[in-house]
């Protein structure tokens, strides 16, 4: 919306510091509002917008500060705010459309874990003690069912060191995601991981494309 009402000011012949005044005024968001004042001073001290762009970039990535730079320097900063706005929707929309594809298969993947979370920590148990009451020797069970009232025991038991272990293992997953070697290795799951695998492909090239495609058709060469 910021993108697009700009260039719709821009292109009416408004001023850009005229024009980052009527946004700041009417914007809700107050983090956008104060960042859009910031920038507005900055311009009107002189500075060019990409610049003043570029001292948020939280906000603003290396692609919309370079299209602006780019629309600045041909003169057609409302066409190329035009454009970013068309590629952010799209983009927002293809992240709308996969997340509402994986929803489906997010619910059922959440629903077996946990069926069988409850299978293994509380009917598994109730069974384990049965037979105990039977005086059934638990050496005669087979391996399978062996195994898995070893494993309800163990958690149950232990549950405090599963637990830690799963903290652990989070954080350390964190802190190497954001190693270089972490989000080559991570971004590889992300292409390779069976079903998600070839979507996250596809939005990874639709991406790609577009950006591309907005970066020349703005004049960047």
């Amino acid at each position: 919306m910021f993108c697009r009402q700009l260039a719709v000011l821009i292109n009416a012949g408004v001023s850009l510091v005229r024009s980052l005044s009527v946004l700041d005024r009417q914007t809700q968001n107050w983090k956008l509002k104060s960042i859009i004042r910031e920038i507005g001073q900055d311009v009107q001290e002189g500075m060019a917008m990409s610049r003043a762009l570029a001292k948020h970039p939280k906000v603003f990535n290396n692609l919309f500060i370079g299209l602006v730079r780019a629309g600045e320097v041909g003169g057609v900063l409302d066409e190329t705010l035009e454009r970013m706005s068309t590629f952010l929707e799209k983009d927002v929309e293809l992240r709308r459309k996969v997340k509402s594809a994986m929803m489906y298969p997010s619910i059922v993947a959440v629903v077996a874990i946990a069926i069988v979370g409850f299978l293994t920590f509380y009917i598994v148990p109730k069974f384990i003690d049965l037979f105990k009451e039977l005086d059934f020797d638990e050496d005669k069970f087979h391996w399978p069912t062996k195994l898995l009232a070893d494993l309800s025991h163990g958690v149950l038991d232990y549950w405090y060191f599963a637990a830690a272990g799963i903290a652990l293992l989070t954080i350390a997953s964190r802190m190497y995601g954001r190693t270089k070697m972490g989000k080559r290795h991570f971004d590889w799951a992300k292409l390779k991981i069976p079903v998600l695998g070839p979507i996250n492909h596809k939005v990874t090239i639709a991406r790609f494309s577009r950006t591309l495609g907005t970066l020349l058709s703005s004049g960047v060469p």
